[in-house]
C-alpha cells in the first residue's frame, strides 16, 4: 500500500516535472514516435502548408536515419515529396546530389541538398521555429544521454538491415 502510494505520486511528480525521469522520458518518446510512424512511412503532411518551401525526401523505405527524419518533418508538419531508392543501385542522379553517397539526403525547393540525419533534423526543427535544444544544463545532457541511446539502437537496426539484405 505505502509502495504504490509512492509509485503513484512519483509519476505525478513525473508529469508535473515535464517527465525528467529517463524511464519515463523515455516511454514518452518511444509513445511519441509510435505515433507518427505511419504518418512518416508515407511522407504525409499533419498540419498543412505551413511553410512555403517544398522539400524532397531521398532515402530508403528500411533505412533507420531516414525514418528518424521523415518522423520529424511529420512530427512538425512540413509537408513533403519521398522518393525512396535501390540503395545496391543508386540512380546516377541521387549520387550527383549526396556528397558522401549516403542516405538520407533532403532537397530544398532552391536545389540545395542536406545530407546526415543529425543535420537534417536540426535544420528541420529551426525552420518550424522549434528548439531541438533544452536550455536547463540537466535537461540538455539528458536529451543528448537519450539521442545517444537512439544513435546506437539506430546503428544495431541498420547493421541488423544492410546484415540481412547481403
Amino acid at each position: 500500500s505505502r509502495l504504490v502510494r509512492r509509485r503513484k505520486v512519483s509519476r505525478v511528480n513525473d508529469m508535473k516535472a515535464g517527465f525528467t525521469r529517463p524511464t519515463s522520458a523515455i516511454r514518452m518518446v518511444t509513445n511519441s514516435t509510435s505515433i507518427i510512424w505511419a504518418r512518416a512511412m508515407i511522407g504525409c503532411d499533419t498540419k498543412g502548408d505551413e511553410l512555403m518551401t517544398s522539400y524532397h525526401l531521398i532515402g530508403h523505405r528500411l533505412c533507420p536515419y531516414v525514418q528518424r527524419v521523415a518522423m520529424v518533418l511529420a512530427q512538425n508538419g512540413i509537408t513533403h515529396k519521398r522518393t525512396d531508392i535501390v540503395l545496391d543501385a543508386k540512380p546516377d542522379w541521387f549520387l550527383g546530389l549526396s556528397p558522401t553517397g549516403n542516405v538520407p539526403v533532403l532537397v530544398v525547393d532552391d536545389g540545395r541538398t542536406l545530407f546526415e540525419a543529425a543535420a537534417i533534423c536540426q535544420y528541420l526543427e529551426a525552420i518550424a521555429g522549434k528548439s531541438p535544444y533544452a536550455t536547463d544544463a540537466y535537461d540538455l545532457a539528458f536529451a543528448q544521454g537519450v539521442v545517444a541511446i537512439g544513435d546506437k539502437l539506430l546503428s544495431l537496426t541498420a547493421d541488423m538491415i544492410y546484415r540481412d539484405l547481403s
